[in-house]
């Protein structure tokens, strides 16, 4: 019965097999994680997580609105960086985004419900 709904067999790839790139979301005041000063010491580093990462692989990141669309494009520069404006309240993408398995060959986003 399990195979009839998962349709087969899925598979999540390690964190250090080849994949596309990285999805992040860009940290903000309305989650629970940043606020005050802390956020305004975490905005730096994270600019230097994604420039990092951008300088090999893509990177999809998830912004609020076009204020934060703004800054990152203009802070970020030599890399690539793909911007979604997806509002999140948490920068912890692991948390709320896309999770892709592979499937004999096929990547597939999976839908937790």
């Amino acid at each position: 019965m399990a195979d009839a709904i998962i349709g087969g067999c899925r598979r999540l790839p390690a964190e250090w097999e080849p994949h596309q790139g990285t999805w992040m979301s860009w940290p903000n005041q309305r989650g629970d994680s940043f606020h005050g000063e802390v956020l305004g010491r975490v905005v730096p580093t994270f600019l230097e997580i994604v420039r990092a990462l951008a300088s090999s692989e893509t990177v999809f990141l998830n912004v609020s609105d076009e204020d934060e669309a703004a800054l990152v494009a203009r802070e970020i520069a030599g890399g690539v960086v793909e911007l979604y404006q997806i509002p999140t309240n948490e920068p912890w993408c692991r948390d709320h985004g896309p999770v892709i398995v592979d499937a004999a060959g096929e990547r597939l986003a999976t839908c937790w419900g």
